[in-house]
Order: structure tokens, then sequence, then C-alpha cells
């Protein structure tokens, strides 16, 4: 749903000319509101997928995450805009599936229940929901996960970051490895997909310590993906910028693989293979005892 200025400039066309980019001055102004996005991005004979973004901005403060650089204050959509913006989904001769973008759109439940009610009413109950970004697991329990059960939520992706507790507390992630395994069997009792995030790299972590993350989370019903950390100028220990003028902008992404930390670039692919090799060994082993396997993301 994002690009970058770079991108932008460098392929206009690509984006319409500038049609549809937003330009948000009021980004750091704490008492603005967010103009909220939905766009189609797919369409099949039964369903048109839509990607929306009703917040932006996270009032956490996870020392590798540089959302807040970009995004200082939490801010969100009013629901009156919320309303304006599926509004024109009423009549949809198909199905709507809309999968929320935002940084942590769980964190205001009560929020998030009445974007999804009027959501409901546009497509007359004719949709399904899925949160495939920041979502924050200690936002939920079994008592909202059930109610997003009933409002058709196809996946569920949700950091887990390490299983290692001097890691997760120098990084301000204020929870234990048995806190997300509690939320992941909850959302897998109710029949909902899980994919289950682990940040490989991060400062302080060798490659032991991210290999006993991915065997925690080989005990568990869920899919493992990998996020592999990657600094930007201005990220928690990073405030050097010299630094970066000394290495390609392509190494500022989860995909370069970048040794940043403790690991070797070699280390991080082979947590990458793991994970994948690990997925395969339980989507083969539930197929072989007749059970519903788990999709890939």
């Amino acid at each position: 749903m994002d690009a970058s200025l770079v991108q932008i400039l460098n392929a206009p066309a690509s984006f319409n000319n500038g049609i549809g980019v937003i330009s948000d001055p009021a980004m750091s102004d704490p008492g603005a509101t967010f103009r909220p996005v939905l766009s189609l991005v797919r369409e099949s004979p039964e369903t048109r997928y839509y990607s929306a973004m009703l917040s932006r901005g996270c009032p956490k403060s996870c020392s590798f995450c540089s959302v807040r650089l970009g995004f200082p204050f939490h801010r969100k959509a009013l629901l009156s805009d919320i309303d304006a913006l599926f509004k024109p989904l009423e009549g949809s001769p198909k199905r709507v599936h809309v999968n929320f973008e935002d940084d942590n759109l769980a964190l205001d439940f009560d929020y998030l229940e009445r974007t999804i009610d009027i959501l409901d009413f546009y497509t007359g109950g004719n949709f399904g929901i899925s949160m495939e970004n920041g979502l924050d697991f200690t936002a939920l329990d079994r008592e909202k996960l059930s109610f997003l059960k009933s409002r058709n939520i196809t996946q569920l992706n949700i950091s887990f970051v390490s299983s290692n507790t001097s890691v997760l507390a120098e990084n301000k992630r204020r929870y234990s490895p048995e806190d997300f395994s509690m939320v992941a069997r909850a959302a897998s009792s109710l029949s909902i997909p899980v994919t289950a995030y682990l940040i490989a790299g991060l400062p302080d972590e060798k490659f032991q310590s991210i290999d006993k993350g991915l065997e925690f989370l080989a005990g568990l019903p869920v899919l493992i993906g990998i996020s592999p950390f990657y600094a930007v100028p201005h990220s928690s220990g990073f405030a050097d910028e010299s630094m970066f003028d000394r290495i390609s902008p392509n190494f500022c992404k989860g995909t370069s693989f970048y040794p940043w930390n403790e690991c070797t670039t070699d280390e991080l692919i082979r947590v990458f293979i793991k994970a994948r090799a690990l997925n395969v060994e339980r989507r083969v082993a539930s197929e072989r005892h007749g059970q519903v396997s788990l999709e890939f993301t």
C-alpha cells in the first residue's frame, strides 16, 4: 500500500502520475485525524479484495520499529470518514474482503468493532476481513478473537519477535512466550489461521537464540514467518547517519538479509529456510492425518 518517494519519482507513471498519492502534512500533529484509504487490490469471480488503512502510528515504543520515525503519533480516522469510505461498497455484486494494513489497529478494540459494524452494514454481511500487518497480540483474548471469528476473519498475522525474554525486554516487548502461546492456541481453537512472525537479527540476539524461537513456534498451531531485522537512519542504535552513506539503500529492507547485528547473512538465510521447512513438515503431517492444512501466505 505504501510506496517510497524514490519509487514514485523514478516511475511516476506506475502511480498514475500522482493520482491517489496522498500528502499528509498533518502527520506530525498529535491532534490531527487520519484520512482513511481503501484500495481495490484484485478481483476474483466471487470476491473483490481491498486493502484498507484507517490509522497510522502506534503508541508503543518497541525499539526495533521504525514506524514512529515517520508517524510519531497514533492517529485514527473518524468513524464518520470510515462510514463514507465503506459506503461505495453498498450493493456490491461480489463478496467483499478487506485486509487492514494499520500499524496497530486492535489497540482500541471498541473502535475496531464499530469499524467492522460499518463494513457489515454496507456489505449486507457478505464480507471477510484479515489483518496482515501490525496487529499486537497482547490486545487480544479469547473473547475478542471470538468476535473476530464471528465477523469472518480469515487470517491472523501476529508478531512473536523472540522467545528470549532478555531480548524482548531490551526491545520493550512486555510479554512472555507463554503469553503468545495462549493467544495462538485460542485462535487456533476457533479455526482462525495464524501466522507468527519471528524477527531474525535483532541486536544482542545470536543465531542459537533465534533457533530456539523457531523450535518454540514449531510447537504451536501456527505457520512461521520470518521478518529479518533491518535498520533505517535514526533507528534505535543507528543514530549515526554516516554509516548509511557507506552502504546501498537496498540493505535497508528485510529481503536483503544484511548482517546488521550479531547474525551473519548465512545465518539469517538458514533461519528463513528452516522456517519454511518446518511449515512444509506441518502441512504434510496435517494432510496425512486428514486435517485441514494451513495455507501458505
